[in-house]
């Protein structure tokens, strides 16, 4: 089913539609906002965008995954829209601060976080991270789950894991433990570098510059159009890799994961 025209008033902020007309789009009208997703409903907002209702489009196929997409795109949509400075992002306090796993999907942003929490690092968030900008970034928790792939979810088994449970998505979502405090500043963003050919993880501190092309390509929500989005997240994006120390750090790839490798993770950026 194709991305159905928006409305003649309508202001499309966000759009993503391929060849076929599938994709998605945020539109806003009479300020409400949607989020449509053919072949698996909308999320439509009340008249000042503080509560979402999802609609299902129960005739299709996918429609049980919008339950996934509230607690991914449409939180990191809602806190784009309010002015949040957001990461695509996992993370895990480390020693009173937060480290952010950083990336696109499929980069290993949750299985990192979640050998963070095999470690002992509790928790902040999965896939959608919220940033207060300043002269000292600070990050809130938003997540005591972590949705896994096949190929990481082995890492359910962990001494860390308290539950775990099928996905609408056909993944592994594991409760581990949560920060317990908000506001952790935010001390380091990492981007993983999966490697089955190394035994060693291998840690590279970024210049601004590489920082920031790191950040920019991997958006929570592909598909921004809205001019003042645009230069706003340029600017925060900007701010963050001047700022909060930025790493490409390869990792040895599982499965089997090595023993101690969150450890190794964090004693890497750290040099213990």
């Amino acid at each position: 089913m194709p991305v159905p025209s928006p409305s003649g008033d309508a202001l499309v902020v966000n759009e993503l539609v391929d060849n076929s007309g599938r994709g998605h789009r945020v539109e806003i009208s009479g300020g409400k906002t949607r989020l449509l997703i053919p072949a698996v409903g909308h999320f439509g907002s009340n008249d000042d965008g503080t509560v979402f209702v999802a609609h299902p489009d129960l005739e299709a196929q996918h429609h049980d995954i919008l339950d996934v997409m509230a607690a991914g795109a449409l939180l990191a949509v809602w806190l784009g829209l309010k002015g949040h400075t957001v990461l695509h992002a996992s993370a895990a306090k480390v020693r009173g601060d937060a480290i952010a796993v950083v990336g696109p999907s499929g980069s290993g942003k949750s299985t990192v976080a979640a050998l963070l929490a095999e470690a002992g690092y509790p928790l902040i968030s999965d896939d959608v991270l919220r940033v207060d900008l300043g002269s000292n970034p600070r990050v809130y928790v938003s997540a005591s789950e972590l949705r896994l792939r096949e190929n990481s979810a082995a890492l359910s088994d962990g001494g860390s894991v308290s539950s775990y449970r099928g996905t609408s998505d056909g993944r592994t979502a594991v409760s581990v433990a949560a920060a317990a405090e908000d506001a952790l500043p935010l001390r380091a963003c990492v981007f993983p570098m999966p490697r089955r050919d190394i035994d060693s993880v291998v840690a590279v501190k970024l210049a601004a510059p590489d920082a920031l092309k790191q950040l920019l390509a991997a958006p929570r929500m592909l598909g921004w159009i809205d001019h003042g989005w645009l230069l706003r997240n340029f600017g925060e994006m900007s701010q963050l890799a001047r700022i909060v120390e930025c790493w490409q750090v390869q990792i040895p790839w599982g499965p089997p994961f090595d023993d101690g490798l969150g450890r190794r993770i964090i004693g890497a950026i750290s040099g213990s």
